[in-house]
């Protein structure tokens, strides 16, 4: 729980600097049913822009732990949201805006 305490503000306050124009990129919605009806049935659907490829790759891999609850998903279901969150990650070629949460995390820094 102690994470999950720290990443909600952390995202929160990413999202409000991120999502306006005046201040920043305006990140795309979140379009993949998939993804809107497995991680927005339990959370706010963060856009995939706000991680690198390899901390939503590390954050799929157990899904059984998932900041302290049970979040696992079918094989396919959760192949799916990992392809679509790393082809949208911050670091993915054609991503709008990812570049702008990559200025401060080091080249190997999975958060």
């Amino acid at each position: 729980m102690p994470r999950v305490a720290f990443l909600i503000p952390a995202i929160l306050m990413a999202l409000s600097h991120a999502t306006w124009a005046d201040e920043g990129p305006n990140l795309p919605p979140v379009e993949d049913p998939t993804v809107r009806a497995e991680c927005g049935a339990c959370h706010m659907v963060f856009p995939p822009q706000f991680l690198p490829a390899r901390s939503w790759q590390r954050l799929m891999t157990d899904l059984s732990s998932h900041f302290g609850e049970d979040a696992s998903l079918g094989e396919a279901e959760r192949q799916a949201i990992t392809a679509y969150l790393v082809a949208h990650a911050a670091d993915a070629p054609r991503t709008q805006g990812g570049q702008r949460f990559l200025r401060s995390l080091a080249v190997d820094a999975a958060p």
